[in-house]
């Protein structure tokens, strides 16, 4: 028989098992409400839900508009027996733009946290998510310590000493960290680069080009897109040349500025003799789709190519697909993490997940 808890016990649970295993003391006073809904990663109105039934039990108390404070700590036995072996896993996110991600599945970040989230379910664990100056300021005020880390983001490189030094677990999956003693479990984007190089050259392609994604303001391309654009050149020989194109970031989320970026493409197309084209990540394949639709009223022969890390990208069977599976990325990066749970002294590895 199954059974199923309500959003609400699950939160009051994750919320016991905090301040049963991360220091709090009696009289303590409690982070504001929208920390702790971070924190555990559910609503407001969940969290409020949840800390009432634990005013009622006397675990905590508030104060009027002093805020909520740790009454008592229960016992080990107050909290249900699965809950007492449960893992708290973090997922932090270090971009390097102002991130604002609604759960859309059209990009590589939301695969990541789906494998994740499968794994923690499995294992009866807690997954929570912050961007990397959250997580700081948690660490820093000794309101959040998880068991492990799952760390991604461009600008995570400089951060990890930082995060080292915290002595906890950290698994990275996003791309391999150069020159760090850090476990990593990362899909192997220089790859999937390469087989789109292999495939065009089968099709007899001269020059190709590749469109990635840029982020305003930035004067450097992000290093997924600069490791499969590597790949992609070394697919394609020192005989065929590529030109690049990158998408504004704001445009992937606006159809009028993603229409207009399209006609640049076209222009591009029949301006540089470009018989191949290459989209260096599965949010860009309404592009794509678009482009394919009247491709042959922008030239004839044209052949399109994306490496999809969704997995689930339905495309013509015309079109080139190399798939980077972020959601088993997501997964194995998390099981990685609980091994290092277990043994924290153990050698670090880093493996790559193959493109297909």
């Amino acid at each position: 028989m199954t059974t199923y808890k309500s959003k609400k016990d699950m939160a009051k649970e994750a919320f016991l098992l905090r301040i049963q295993t991360a220091g709090y003391k009696p009289h303590d006073r409690l982070p504001p409400e929208r920390m702790l809904a971070s924190m555990l990663n559910v609503s407001r109105i969940t969290l409020r839900s949840a800390l009432a039934d634990l005013v009622r039990e006397h675990v905590l108390r508030r104060k009027g508009r002093d805020g909520t404070f740790v009454n008592r700590i229960p016992p080990d036995s107050a909290r249900p027996k699965s809950a007492s072996a449960r893992r708290t896993i973090c997922h932090v996110f270090y971009p390097s733009y102002n991130f604002d991600w609604h759960g859309e599945p059209n990009n590589s970040f939301y695969f990541l946290h789906k494998g994740m989230e499968r794994f923690t379910e499995e294992n009866n664990g807690v997954l929570m998510m912050q961007t990397g100056g959250n997580f700081e300021k948690m660490l820093l005020d000794d309101h959040f310590r998880p068991d492990g880390i799952v760390v991604q983001g461009t600008g995570m490189a400089e951060k990890i000493p930082l995060l080292l030094r915290y002595k906890i677990p950290i698994v990275v999956v996003d791309y391999l960290p150069v020159g760090l003693a850090v476990d990593a479990v990362c899909g192997d984007n220089y790859e999937a680069g390469f087989l789109c190089g292999r495939e065009l050259i089968k099709r007899n392609r001269s020059k190709v080009m590749f469109v990635g994604i840029q982020i305003e303001g930035e004067q450097f391309i992000q290093p997924n897109f600069g490791i499969r654009l590597e790949g992609l050149k070394k697919g394609l020989g020192t005989a065929l040349s590529v030109v690049e194109h990158y998408l504004p970031w704001r445009a992937a989320f606006n159809d009028g500025l993603f229409a207009e970026f399209g006609h640049h493409i076209e222009e591009e197309i029949q301006n540089n003799a470009i018989d191949g084209v290459v989209f260096g990540a599965s949010s860009l394949y309404p592009l794509l789709s678009g482009l394919f639709r009247h491709a042959a009223s922008i030239k004839p022969k044209l052949e399109f190519a994306i490496i999809d890390e969704t997995g689930v990208l339905s495309v013509n069977d015309k079109i080139i697909r190399v798939g980077l599976n972020m959601e088993m990325v997501g997964h194995l990066g998390c099981k990685r993490l609980y091994e290092k749970i277990n043994a924290p002294s153990a050698e670090c590895v880093k493996y790559l997940i193959s493109a297909a």
